[in-house]
């Protein structure tokens, strides 16, 4: 036998049910219709929770390959004290095997401007292809020139 009191508990739990389940859709996918509440993604992402998260990771993505080109500077600077010239490859400095990789497990390139003594280093991105549009480039000032 039913009573009024078990379906009321049954209906109010399904309602707070979808009520949560609201609450998560909406942080993930952000308001209806383009709205401007939410929050807005350090990268850009749009104004959804998922946008945000992708644009921080994105971010982070890019602040690994800027700290790889930092530890790459020190290691030309060492060389070029050492040698008088910029070195070619990451073999010519001794480098590590796999010391220089994107986030993404892959080997990231370098190549020097002499004239601007400027380093550019880049990621293939998460395709792995330098070329391509998902690539991250980093350039700075190279802190000591032969």
């Amino acid at each position: 036998m039913h009573t009024a009191r078990g379906s009321f508990g049954m209906g109010a739990g399904i309602l707070g049910l979808l009520i949560v389940v609201a609450i998560i859709l909406y942080l993930m996918v952000g308001p209806m219709g383009g709205g401007s509440g939410g929050t807005s993604g350090a990268g850009g992402g749009g104004t959804s929770y998922l946008g945000a998260v992708k644009g921080a990771r994105d971010e982070g993505f890019d602040i690994k390959i800027q700290t790889l080109a930092y530890s790459l500077d020190q290691m030309i600077a060492t060389y070029v004290i050492s040698n008088g010239k910029y070195p070619e490859t990451f073999d010519d400095m001794d480098a590590p095997p796999g010391a220089f990789r994107d986030p993404w497990g892959n080997d990231i390139t370098f190549s020097i401007n002499k004239a601007n003594q400027e380093l550019t280093v880049t990621s293939g991105g998460p395709d792995g292809e330098i070329g391509t549009s998902d690539d991250i480039v980093h350039t700075r000032q190279l802190s000591v020139g032969p």
